[in-house]
Parts: C-alpha cells; structure tokens; sequence
C-alpha cells in the first residue's frame, strides 16, 4: 500500500505568517523617487521617503542642505559625482544627527561649497551613515573642511576628500566617541591653517587609502592603520596623461591601470619609456603573457586550440613568440607556461 505525505497545512501557514509578521512594512513596500523627475528636491523627497526606500537623483546641482531625518534610506545618483553636485548654501552640505546607522547610504555625489563653523561637507553626530563613491570638495569652515564628526562612526568608501580648508581638521574632524572608518579613499590637498591637514584623529581606521600633499601635516592624532595605505606616493605628483586629475586619484578610482604595481598608469609609463610595449598593445612588457592567447588568465588548452586553428597564419592570434608565424615553436612556448598566468614574470 503507498503511503502519501500529506504536509502540515497548519505548520506551514504559522510559519508564513511567522514571516510576514517579523518584516516590517518598508520591507514588503520599498518606493523609489527619482529627482527631480517626480520630486523637485533631494530633501523633498526624504521627507516623502521612509526606511528602505531609495532616491535616484538625476545630474545636475542640487543647492541646499541634505538631511536624511533619522531614515533607513538609500539617496544615490545616477551618474556618479562627476556629474551630480550637491552644493551648500552657507551651512554644512550634509547634515546627520538622528542616529542614523550603516542603511542609510548616501552614494555617487560632489559635495561642496559648505561653510557652516564645523562641518563643511558633512556634519554628522551620534550616527553611522555610509558614504560611497562620493567626493567633499572644497569646502571652507572652522573645523572638519570635509566633515566634522563628533560622537559618531561613519564609513567612506571609495571617496575623496580635496581641496578644503578649515583651521584645524581640513579633510576631517573627528573628536569624541566612535569611530571614523576610511576604505579606499583619496585624501589630497586639504590646508588647516593650524593642524590636520588630511584628518584630525580620535577614532580612525583607514586602509587601501592614499593621502597627498595635505598641509601642514596628513594626520594629527592616532590613526588605525589597517594596512595599504600611502602617503605622497610618486603618484600624488603626476598628471601624465594631462587630463587635469591626479594619478593617484585615478588609480585610487580604477580609472587606469597599473599591471606592475608601481604608483604609475601603464600608460604613462609606456610613454615615459621606464616600460617597454614591444607589441604596441598598450600593456607593458613586464605585464604581458604572450601564452595566455584567449585572455583568459590561464594558459591551457584553449590557447592551444587557438594556436592550431591559427596554424600558418600571419595575424598576431596565435603568434606566441612573435615571429610572423604561427608554427611548432608557438605551442612550446605555451606548453612551458601552462597554467595561471604569470603577469611580471
């Protein structure tokens, strides 16, 4: 006789409803707002927003004071910092002081032109946003140039703070409790007229970071070197492709590439000739892995397969060592590096 499972109706149900209960209403009815498409204002549309709802701001400049009010929200641009400003109208740009934790996000923005007593950028106090892809810029004030963060435990990832000014603390402020946490930023060319340049610290863990010529010093007080980090790299120094950015910014921001890890664009040192390109493909030599024929980063059979379809040819698919031709010596060569290619030798 079959004997057939029949599931606990009663079980499953209590367990859905379990479910549906713990989630909060954000959960199941997330909105998003696009500015200025539907709401003029970024603040405007904070105040419409509630926790786990994103705002998509469009380019362009945006004047006036940002306040997320306390929300669980994400406020994003579009089309990153470049292009999407966020412009103070004489106070802090930024403001966050109703203990906001790591959900409420604010991503992809130029902020700038602040000039509140403290906090230029950003004032944040009894919080913990998490900034992302974002650059303070020129902000003038008294202390905290960039932000000024009292009692509070931001993240940065992947920002830049340059190019502002403050008595003490140009880049950041940062006194009290808390902790300041920097992860791949850029920290440039931020002038305190008494101490901290770069960063004022009580509180600041930082890795993968780079940090150029901040005056009079780049940091004043403990720092948490969590490792990576440097200070006035060859490449703080260099705009060699003249494109008005700095070379550390643009390695810092995975504009360039730099293949054999040594502070300089590829480019650059290719055109400076510290690098040889005997292949014209734009990578230096050191970088290159001949062997690897398809890309992949592996030297295996499919190189091989490509070689013997290529075989007696003249194009550069295949030609392993260089010679014009596609022959025997092209799948020694490969033979001999099989494996994981090994960039730099």
């Amino acid at each position: 006789m079959r004997t057939h499972h029949i599931p606990n109706i009663k079980s499953s149900l209590f367990a859905s409803v379990f479910i549906l209960g713990s989630m909060t209403v954000s959960d199941l009815i997330a909105d998003t707002f696009d500015v200025p498409t539907e709401v003029s204002t970024i603040q405007s549309a904070i105040a419409m927003a509630q926790d786990g709802d994103t705002i998509l701001v469009s380019p362009g400049t945006y004047v006036g004071q940002v306040n997320p009010m306390g929300k669980a929200i994400e406020i994003r641009s579009i089309a990153g910092p470049d292009l999407t400003v966020i412009r103070g109208d004489g106070d802090e740009v930024i403001r966050i002081i109703s203990g906001e934790g790591p959900a409420t996000r604010i991503e992809g923005f130029t902020v700038t032109g602040g000039s509140s007593f403290e906090g230029g950028g950003a004032f944040i106090r009894y919080s913990s946003p998490t900034f992302r892809s974002c650059r303070f810029d020129d902000n003038a004030v008294g202390y905290g140039g960039g932000l000024y963060v009292v009692d509070a435990s931001p993240r940065l990832e992947h920002c830049t703070i340059r190019g502002n000014s403050a008595y003490h603390g140009a880049g950041i402020w940062k006194i009290e409790s808390g902790v300041v946490e920097l992860s791949w930023c850029l920290v440039v060319d931020n002038v305190a007229s008494v101490w901290g340049g770069g960063i004022v610290c009580n509180g600041v863990e930082v890795d993968n970071s780079i940090f150029c010529s901040n005056t009079p010093e780049h940091l004043h007080g403990y720092m948490t070197d969590l490792g990576n980090n440097q200070f006035d790299p060859i490449s703080c120094h260099y705009d060699c492709d003249g494109n008005g950015l700095a070379d550390a910014w643009e390695l810092q921001e995975g504009l360039v590439d730099d293949c054999n890890l040594n502070g300089i664009a590829d480019a650059c040192d290719i055109e400076q000739g510290s690098s040889l390109d005997s292949n014209d493909n734009g990578v230096p030599d050191e970088c290159d892995c001949p062997e690897d024929v398809n890309g992949n980063g592996l030297v295996d059979i499919e190189d091989i397969l490509t070689i013997v379809a290529n075989w007696g040819g003249t194009s550069d698919l295949g030609d392993v060592d260089g010679d014009g031709v596609v022959g025997v010596n092209d799948i020694l060569i490969t033979l001999e590096s099989w494996g994981p290619c090994s960039v730099g030798g």
